[in-house]
Protein backbone atom coordinates (compact mmCIF):
# COMPACT_ATOMS: atom_id res chain seq x y z
CA UNK A 1 0.00 0.00 0.00
CA UNK A 2 1.54 3.44 -1.12
CA UNK A 3 2.13 6.01 1.69
CA UNK A 4 0.05 8.97 1.58
CA UNK A 5 1.23 12.40 0.62
CA UNK A 6 -0.01 15.39 2.33
CA UNK A 7 0.28 18.64 0.60
CA UNK A 8 2.54 19.80 2.43
CA UNK A 9 4.97 16.86 1.41
CA UNK A 10 5.25 17.84 -1.81
CA UNK A 11 8.61 19.22 -3.46
CA UNK A 12 8.93 21.85 -6.22
CA UNK A 13 9.73 19.39 -9.54
CA UNK A 14 7.36 16.16 -8.17
CA UNK A 15 5.99 14.89 -11.22
CA UNK A 16 2.33 14.06 -10.25
CA UNK A 17 0.21 11.22 -12.37
CA UNK A 18 -3.72 10.78 -12.40
CA UNK A 19 -6.40 8.49 -12.32
CA UNK A 20 -9.01 10.09 -13.88
CA UNK A 21 -12.34 8.33 -14.18
CA UNK A 22 -14.29 9.47 -17.71
CA UNK A 23 -14.32 7.12 -20.79
CA UNK A 24 -11.37 8.44 -22.79
CA UNK A 25 -9.50 8.53 -19.58
CA UNK A 26 -10.74 4.67 -19.29
CA UNK A 27 -9.35 3.79 -22.62
CA UNK A 28 -6.07 5.58 -22.15
CA UNK A 29 -5.32 3.50 -18.89
CA UNK A 30 -6.04 0.61 -21.14
CA UNK A 31 -4.26 1.14 -24.05
CA UNK A 32 -0.99 3.05 -22.16
CA UNK A 33 -0.54 -0.16 -20.09
CA UNK A 34 -1.43 1.25 -16.69
CA UNK A 35 -4.44 2.90 -14.50
CA UNK A 36 -2.67 6.99 -15.24
CA UNK A 37 -4.07 9.11 -17.60
CA UNK A 38 -2.52 12.24 -16.94
CA UNK A 39 0.85 14.30 -16.31
CA UNK A 40 1.72 17.15 -14.44
CA UNK A 41 4.13 19.21 -12.47
CA UNK A 42 4.58 20.26 -8.98
CA UNK A 43 5.31 23.59 -9.58
CA UNK A 44 5.58 25.76 -6.73
CA UNK A 45 3.72 26.01 -3.13
CA UNK A 46 0.12 25.05 -4.05
CA UNK A 47 0.79 25.78 -7.27
CA UNK A 48 0.51 23.06 -10.36
CA UNK A 49 1.86 23.24 -13.93
CA UNK A 50 -0.12 20.97 -16.93
CA UNK A 51 -1.21 20.71 -19.89
CA UNK A 52 -4.93 21.23 -20.38
CA UNK A 53 -7.59 21.51 -22.75
CA UNK A 54 -7.19 25.62 -22.32
CA UNK A 55 -3.31 25.09 -23.03
CA UNK A 56 -0.72 25.19 -20.50
CA UNK A 57 -1.46 26.49 -17.17
CA UNK A 58 -0.81 26.72 -13.36
CA UNK A 59 -3.53 26.12 -10.98
CA UNK A 60 -4.39 25.22 -6.75
CA UNK A 61 -3.30 21.81 -5.51
CA UNK A 62 -7.03 21.42 -4.69
CA UNK A 63 -8.67 21.86 -8.10
CA UNK A 64 -6.11 20.56 -10.23
CA UNK A 65 -6.74 17.08 -7.83
CA UNK A 66 -10.21 17.53 -8.11
CA UNK A 67 -11.78 13.77 -7.90
CA UNK A 68 -9.08 11.75 -9.10
CA UNK A 69 -6.63 9.80 -8.25
CA UNK A 70 -3.17 11.13 -8.04
CA UNK A 71 0.31 9.45 -7.31
CA UNK A 72 3.59 11.12 -6.22
CA UNK A 73 6.89 10.63 -8.03
CA UNK A 74 10.43 11.82 -7.80
CA UNK A 75 13.89 11.80 -9.60
CA UNK A 76 16.11 8.74 -8.23
CA UNK A 77 19.25 10.91 -8.84
CA UNK A 78 17.72 13.55 -6.43
CA UNK A 79 19.07 16.43 -8.39
CA UNK A 80 19.27 19.72 -7.15
CA UNK A 81 18.44 22.58 -7.87
CA UNK A 82 15.29 22.15 -9.28
CA UNK A 83 15.26 25.73 -10.71
CA UNK A 84 16.74 24.15 -14.30
CA UNK A 85 13.51 22.31 -14.88
CA UNK A 86 11.49 25.22 -13.18
CA UNK A 87 13.12 27.71 -15.52
CA UNK A 88 11.79 25.01 -18.83
CA UNK A 89 9.03 24.88 -16.97
CA UNK A 90 8.62 28.85 -17.20
CA UNK A 91 9.82 29.24 -20.25
CA UNK A 92 7.07 27.54 -21.58
CA UNK A 93 4.27 28.35 -19.77
CA UNK A 94 5.23 32.03 -20.72
CA UNK A 95 4.20 30.98 -24.12
CA UNK A 96 1.37 29.23 -23.07
CA UNK A 97 -1.00 30.77 -25.98
CA UNK A 98 0.93 28.79 -28.39
CA UNK A 99 0.10 25.36 -26.50
CA UNK A 100 -2.79 22.88 -26.16
CA UNK A 101 -4.10 20.17 -24.90
CA UNK A 102 -6.47 17.82 -25.45
CA UNK A 103 -6.52 14.20 -23.76
CA UNK A 104 -8.33 13.10 -27.84
CA UNK A 105 -4.66 13.36 -28.95
CA UNK A 106 -2.90 11.40 -26.67
CA UNK A 107 -5.98 8.89 -27.08
CA UNK A 108 -5.66 9.18 -31.08
CA UNK A 109 -1.72 8.27 -30.92
CA UNK A 110 -2.21 5.65 -28.38
CA UNK A 111 -4.69 3.61 -30.73
CA UNK A 112 -2.57 3.72 -33.75
CA UNK A 113 0.29 2.58 -32.15
CA UNK A 114 -0.47 -0.01 -29.49
CA UNK A 115 -1.12 -3.50 -30.78
CA UNK A 116 -4.59 -3.77 -31.48
CA UNK A 117 -7.74 -5.44 -29.76
CA UNK A 118 -9.39 -7.85 -32.55
CA UNK A 119 -12.59 -7.47 -31.05
CA UNK A 120 -14.79 -5.25 -33.85
CA UNK A 121 -15.54 -2.61 -31.66
CA UNK A 122 -12.25 -1.38 -31.21
CA UNK A 123 -11.73 -0.37 -34.74
CA UNK A 124 -15.23 1.88 -34.49
CA UNK A 125 -13.86 3.11 -31.69
CA UNK A 126 -10.36 4.29 -33.14
CA UNK A 127 -11.82 5.59 -36.31
CA UNK A 128 -14.25 7.61 -34.35
CA UNK A 129 -11.23 8.61 -32.34
CA UNK A 130 -9.14 9.66 -35.05
CA UNK A 131 -11.41 11.46 -37.29
CA UNK A 132 -12.57 14.02 -33.90
CA UNK A 133 -8.94 14.31 -33.20
CA UNK A 134 -8.47 15.31 -37.10
CA UNK A 135 -10.85 17.82 -36.30
CA UNK A 136 -9.51 18.89 -32.98
CA UNK A 137 -6.02 19.53 -34.47
CA UNK A 138 -7.52 21.43 -37.33
CA UNK A 139 -9.15 24.08 -34.94
CA UNK A 140 -5.96 24.28 -33.04
CA UNK A 141 -4.32 25.27 -36.49
CA UNK A 142 -6.67 28.18 -36.82
CA UNK A 143 -5.96 29.40 -33.63
CA UNK A 144 -2.63 29.18 -34.55
CA UNK A 145 -1.70 26.93 -31.51
CA UNK A 146 0.44 23.54 -31.73
CA UNK A 147 -0.81 20.64 -29.36
CA UNK A 148 1.30 19.92 -26.10
CA UNK A 149 0.36 16.22 -24.42
CA UNK A 150 0.53 16.29 -21.33
CA UNK A 151 3.41 13.93 -20.04
CA UNK A 152 5.31 15.79 -22.56
CA UNK A 153 5.58 18.96 -21.06
CA UNK A 154 6.70 17.33 -18.23
CA UNK A 155 9.28 15.20 -19.85
CA UNK A 156 10.56 18.32 -21.71
CA UNK A 157 10.84 20.39 -18.62
CA UNK A 158 13.90 17.68 -17.14
CA UNK A 159 14.81 16.85 -20.72
CA UNK A 160 15.83 20.30 -21.70
CA UNK A 161 16.95 21.71 -18.33
CA UNK A 162 20.83 21.28 -19.41
CA UNK A 163 22.03 20.70 -22.79
CA UNK A 164 23.82 17.73 -22.32
CA UNK A 165 22.45 14.30 -23.37
CA UNK A 166 22.05 11.83 -19.91
CA UNK A 167 22.46 14.41 -17.57
CA UNK A 168 21.58 14.65 -13.59
CA UNK A 169 18.16 15.65 -14.89
CA UNK A 170 17.81 12.60 -17.60
CA UNK A 171 14.60 10.81 -17.65
CA UNK A 172 15.25 6.76 -18.84
CA UNK A 173 12.28 5.93 -20.94
CA UNK A 174 12.09 2.27 -22.33
CA UNK A 175 12.65 2.16 -25.55
CA UNK A 176 13.54 6.21 -26.93
CA UNK A 177 17.22 7.59 -27.26
CA UNK A 178 17.48 10.81 -25.62
CA UNK A 179 15.58 13.18 -27.54
CA UNK A 180 18.56 15.55 -26.78
CA UNK A 181 20.37 13.15 -29.72
CA UNK A 182 18.47 15.21 -32.34
CA UNK A 183 19.96 18.65 -31.10
CA UNK A 184 23.35 17.25 -31.76
CA UNK A 185 23.31 16.26 -35.18
CA UNK A 186 20.73 15.73 -37.85
CA UNK A 187 21.61 13.14 -40.01
CA UNK A 188 21.03 9.80 -41.12
CA UNK A 189 22.22 7.81 -38.21
CA UNK A 190 21.07 10.09 -35.38
CA UNK A 191 17.53 10.28 -36.75
CA UNK A 192 17.46 6.26 -37.55
CA UNK A 193 18.61 6.38 -33.62
CA UNK A 194 15.87 8.08 -32.78
CA UNK A 195 13.16 5.69 -34.02
CA UNK A 196 12.77 2.40 -31.97
CA UNK A 197 11.11 0.23 -33.16
CA UNK A 198 9.33 -0.68 -29.70
CA UNK A 199 7.60 2.43 -29.41
CA UNK A 200 5.39 1.63 -32.73
CA UNK A 201 3.96 -2.41 -32.41
CA UNK A 202 4.36 -4.34 -35.54
CA UNK A 203 0.51 -5.00 -36.11
CA UNK A 204 -0.11 -1.26 -35.35
CA UNK A 205 -2.67 0.80 -37.47
CA UNK A 206 0.00 3.08 -37.81
CA UNK A 207 2.47 0.41 -39.16
CA UNK A 208 -0.10 -1.04 -41.02
CA UNK A 209 -0.79 2.06 -43.02
CA UNK A 210 3.29 2.78 -43.07
CA UNK A 211 3.58 -0.30 -45.27
CA UNK A 212 1.01 0.27 -47.48
CA UNK A 213 2.27 3.64 -48.52
CA UNK A 214 5.94 2.81 -48.93
CA UNK A 215 6.92 4.63 -52.18
CA UNK A 216 4.59 7.26 -52.08
CA UNK A 217 6.74 9.94 -50.70
CA UNK A 218 6.05 11.50 -54.21
CA UNK A 219 2.60 12.23 -53.19
CA UNK A 220 2.05 15.98 -52.69
CA UNK A 221 1.26 17.49 -49.41
CA UNK A 222 -1.80 18.49 -50.79
CA UNK A 223 -3.00 15.57 -52.14
CA UNK A 224 -3.06 14.10 -48.42
CA UNK A 225 -6.07 16.40 -48.13
CA UNK A 226 -8.31 13.92 -50.19
CA UNK A 227 -8.23 12.11 -47.06
CA UNK A 228 -10.95 14.40 -45.51
CA UNK A 229 -13.40 13.51 -47.96
CA UNK A 230 -13.83 9.63 -46.41
CA UNK A 231 -13.27 11.23 -42.69
CA UNK A 232 -16.64 11.03 -40.78
CA UNK A 233 -17.24 14.00 -38.23
CA UNK A 234 -18.22 12.64 -35.31
CA UNK A 235 -18.69 14.58 -31.60
CA UNK A 236 -17.07 14.89 -28.23
CA UNK A 237 -20.59 12.49 -27.41
CA UNK A 238 -20.14 10.37 -30.43
CA UNK A 239 -16.52 9.32 -28.72
CA UNK A 240 -17.80 8.55 -25.27
CA UNK A 241 -20.70 6.74 -27.11
CA UNK A 242 -17.92 4.76 -28.76
CA UNK A 243 -15.67 4.00 -26.47
CA UNK A 244 -18.78 3.02 -23.71
CA UNK A 245 -19.97 0.55 -26.52
CA UNK A 246 -16.26 -0.70 -26.92
CA UNK A 247 -16.14 -1.18 -22.99
CA UNK A 248 -19.43 -2.95 -22.73
CA UNK A 249 -18.66 -5.29 -25.83
CA UNK A 250 -15.70 -6.49 -23.24
CA UNK A 251 -18.36 -8.49 -21.24
CA UNK A 252 -21.19 -9.28 -23.89
CA UNK A 253 -19.61 -9.93 -26.62
CA UNK A 254 -22.00 -11.95 -28.27
CA UNK A 255 -24.52 -9.90 -27.99
CA UNK A 256 -23.04 -6.67 -29.42
CA UNK A 257 -20.85 -8.70 -32.38
CA UNK A 258 -24.45 -9.38 -33.93
CA UNK A 259 -24.89 -5.48 -33.30
CA UNK A 260 -21.82 -4.29 -34.65
CA UNK A 261 -21.93 -6.66 -37.92
CA UNK A 262 -25.20 -5.30 -38.78
CA UNK A 263 -23.83 -1.46 -37.99
CA UNK A 264 -21.44 -2.25 -40.74
CA UNK A 265 -17.78 -2.10 -39.75
CA UNK A 266 -14.64 0.72 -41.05
CA UNK A 267 -12.97 -0.77 -43.67
CA UNK A 268 -9.19 -1.00 -43.92
CA UNK A 269 -9.31 1.84 -46.66
CA UNK A 270 -11.63 3.95 -44.27
CA UNK A 271 -9.79 3.29 -41.64
CA UNK A 272 -6.07 4.29 -43.37
CA UNK A 273 -7.92 7.21 -44.61
CA UNK A 274 -8.78 8.53 -40.98
CA UNK A 275 -4.89 8.01 -39.84
CA UNK A 276 -3.68 9.99 -42.83
CA UNK A 277 -6.24 12.52 -42.15
CA UNK A 278 -4.82 12.82 -38.47
CA UNK A 279 -1.37 12.33 -39.92
CA UNK A 280 -1.99 15.90 -42.04
CA UNK A 281 -4.03 17.83 -39.24
CA UNK A 282 -1.07 17.08 -37.35
CA UNK A 283 1.51 17.77 -39.88
CA UNK A 284 -0.15 21.14 -40.31
CA UNK A 285 -1.56 22.15 -36.42
CA UNK A 286 2.73 21.27 -35.79
CA UNK A 287 3.70 24.66 -38.08
CA UNK A 288 5.91 22.25 -40.36
CA UNK A 289 7.63 23.12 -43.63
CA UNK A 290 7.41 20.53 -46.18
CA UNK A 291 11.48 19.75 -46.47
CA UNK A 292 11.31 16.35 -48.44
CA UNK A 293 14.36 16.52 -49.86
CA UNK A 294 15.63 15.58 -46.17
CA UNK A 295 12.34 13.32 -45.61
CA UNK A 296 12.92 10.73 -48.18
CA UNK A 297 17.10 10.61 -47.95
CA UNK A 298 16.94 9.92 -44.45
CA UNK A 299 13.79 9.00 -43.30
CA UNK A 300 13.53 5.75 -45.56
CA UNK A 301 11.36 7.06 -48.46
CA UNK A 302 7.15 6.84 -47.28
CA UNK A 303 5.21 10.09 -47.40
CA UNK A 304 6.49 13.40 -45.23
CA UNK A 305 3.25 13.70 -43.55
CA UNK A 306 3.09 9.70 -42.47
CA UNK A 307 6.79 10.13 -41.91
CA UNK A 308 6.12 12.97 -39.34
CA UNK A 309 3.35 11.40 -37.91
CA UNK A 310 6.10 8.25 -37.28
CA UNK A 311 8.67 10.22 -35.30
CA UNK A 312 5.67 11.84 -33.54
CA UNK A 313 4.61 8.76 -32.30
CA UNK A 314 8.24 7.05 -31.77
CA UNK A 315 9.68 10.20 -29.30
CA UNK A 316 6.47 10.58 -27.36
CA UNK A 317 5.79 10.34 -23.87
CA UNK A 318 2.81 8.82 -22.12
CA UNK A 319 2.06 8.77 -18.32
CA UNK A 320 2.55 5.18 -18.17
CA UNK A 321 6.16 5.80 -19.81
CA UNK A 322 6.82 7.88 -16.49
CA UNK A 323 5.35 5.80 -14.18
CA UNK A 324 7.60 3.19 -15.59
CA UNK A 325 10.60 4.95 -15.94
CA UNK A 326 13.64 3.65 -14.03
CA UNK A 327 14.73 7.20 -13.14
CA UNK A 328 12.16 8.03 -11.39
CA UNK A 329 10.53 6.60 -8.04
CA UNK A 330 7.12 6.43 -6.50
CA UNK A 331 7.10 9.05 -3.52
CA UNK A 332 2.92 7.66 -2.58
CA UNK A 333 -0.33 8.76 -3.33
CA UNK A 334 -1.61 12.09 -2.81
CA UNK A 335 -3.94 13.08 0.14
CA UNK A 336 -6.49 14.79 -2.47
CA UNK A 337 -9.28 14.85 0.19
CA UNK A 338 -9.92 18.32 1.38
Amino acid sequence: MSETIGQDQLRVGDILLYKGDSLIAWLIQQLDGHNCNHAALYYADDTIAEALGQGLTTQGVSKSFGNDDVWVFRHKHHPQPMSKVLNVAQGYLAKKERYAYEQLLLLAILSITRKPDFNPWFYRVVRTILDRAAWVLAQLTELGKEPMICSEFVFRCYEEALPAPYDQFYIEIAGMVAQVASRIRRDEEMVAERFMPGRIHNNSLLQLTLNQARGEWERPLGAFNNADELLSQPTDDDVNAAIERYRQSLQEEDELQVAYESAGAPTLSELRSSVEGFALRLYEAQQKEADQEFMIRSLGGTAPVLQNLKQVCADFVTPNDLWNSDSLYQVGQANTST
